[in-house]
C-alpha cells in the first residue's frame, strides 16, 4: 500500500482526492489548485519544472504519479532510489477512465474508481441527450504561443456537447496556422490556454491577424476555464457541459 504519494500533475491530484486519498498525498505541483485542500500540501515544483531533488527526497514518496510528461530528473531519482513512478498518458476519454482505474488499483480504491468512471460517463451521457440538432463548428485553442488546437479528449467533449471539432480525438494537440483555421471556418472559438484559467485574452486573436475570421467578426469568441478541458480528471464532464452552454448562448 502506498502512503506517501507524490502527484506531479493537477489531474492526478484531483483523482486522488476524489478517491478519498488526500491524506496520503505527500506532495503536489504549484498547478495543483483543486480541491482547495491541495493548496495546503507541500509543493515539489511546477508540472514540468521539477528539479529540486533534495525537496523530493525530504517528501520521501513511495509512489510518484506523473501525467503526459515525466521530468527527467524525477525519473532518474526514482530509478536510483527504487521508487515506483507511473506516468499516465490519456489521449481519449477511454484513456482518462483507464487513468482513474489505474490509480484506483495502485491505491486499493478500485471500487471507488469504478464509481467515479460510472458517474462521469453518466454525466456525459446526459449532456449528449441535451445536444441540439444544430451542430456548430468549434475551434478550441489550448495555447496561444504558438496557436495550438486542442486534441486528445477535447474533440470528444465537443461532440458530446453537440459541436463539430476541428481535429479528431486521440492525437496530441498540434500547432495550427491561420490558413488552417480559415479553412475550417469555425462558428465558435473557445480559448482555454493552459494555466490561464478563464483569463485567456480574446484580443490576442486581433494581434495575430485573425480579425477576419467569421467567429471573431460575429463576436463568438469565448474565454473559458481551462481546468475543465485541459485536465483529464473527475471534473472533465463539466468541460462538455461548458461547451454546450456556450453553443446555446452563441
Amino acid at each position: 500500500m502506498y502512503n506517501r504519494i507524490l502527484s506531479l500533475a493537477p489531474s492526478n491530484t484531483e483523482i486522488l482526492f476524489a478517491l478519498g486519498l488526500g491524506d496520503r498525498i505527500a506532495g503536489v505541483t504549484t498547478f495543483c489548485d483543486y480541491p482547495g485542500a491541495a493548496g495546503k500540501i507541500p509543493k515539489a515544483g511546477s508540472w514540468i519544472h521539477v528539479r529540486d531533488m533534495e525537496k523530493i527526497r525530504k517528501l520521501n514518496p513511495d509512489l510518484i504519479l506523473t501525467s503526459m510528461y515525466v521530468p527527467p530528473a524525477v525519473k532518474e531519482w526514482a530509478e536510483k532510489n527504487n521508487v515506483r513512478l507511473v506516468n499516465l498518458f490519456p489521449q481519449t476519454l477511454k484513456g482518462v477512465y483507464d487513468s482513474f482505474m489505474m490509480i484506483g488499483v495502485l491505491t486499493g480504491t478500485g471500487t471507488k474508481a469504478k464509481e467515479i468512471v460510472s458517474d462521469v460517463k453518466l454525466e456525459i451521457g446526459r449532456i449528449q441527450e441535451l445536444a441540439q440538432r444544430k451542430r456548430p463548428k468549434i475551434y478550441t485553442e489550448e495555447f496561444h504561443r504558438p496557436p495550438t488546437v486542442a486534441g486528445n479528449w477535447v474533440p470528444e467533449l465537443i461532440k458530446a456537447a453537440g459541436g463539430i471539432p476541428m481535429i479528431k480525438e486521440g492525437k496530441l494537440s498540434p500547432e495550427v496556422t491561420l490558413k488552417q483555421v480559415e479553412k475550417f471556418d469555425p462558428d465558435i472559438i473557445l480559448l482555454h490556454w493552459c494555466g490561464f484559467h478563464d483569463k485567456s485574452k480574446k484580443e490576442d486573436l486581433l494581434k495575430r491577424g485573425w480579425r477576419n475570421l467569421r467567429a471573431v467578426k460575429e463576436k463568438k469568441v469565448f474565454a473559458v476555464d481551462d481546468t475543465f478541458l485541459n485536465r483529464p480528471g473527475p471534473r472533465i464532464w463539466k468541460g462538455a457541459r461548458l461547451i454546450q452552454d456556450i453553443i446555446r448562448k452563441a
